[in-house]
């Protein structure tokens, strides 16, 4: 039997393997063509180190990972997402189809 050697998994796809959320969240950016697949865009930003850590721990990506935490911070923030869209219209009434994730 013939073994292929393994591509490397990136922690970013570590992280969205251990956290469908944030795999569902790519997967609905990419649909609306919205991933380019490139890390080209350079910000610089200060945070909440307790905040980002927070961030980290739940994506399950190492805080050494800056890119990889907000990357996929930025995913789930920005992916469609009914209750968000709910959540953002206040008045609106909860549909009758909402379930709450417990």
């Amino acid at each position: 039997m013939v073994t292929l050697p393994q591509k490397p998994v990136s922690t970013a796809r570590q992280a969205s393997m251990r956290q469908p959320r944030v795999a569902q969240a790519m997967a609905k950016l990419a649909r609306q063509g919205k991933v380019t697949g490139a890390k080209s865009s350079k910000i610089s930003v200060r945070v909440d180190p307790g905040v980002f850590a927070a961030a980290a721990e739940r994506l399950g990506v190492p805080e050494s990972q800056v890119s990889d935490v907000i990357n996929a911070s930025l995913a789930v923030a920005a992916a469609p997402d009914r209750f968000k869209a709910w959540w953002a219209e206040p008045g609106e009434p909860v549909p009758d189809d909402f379930e709450l994730a417990i």
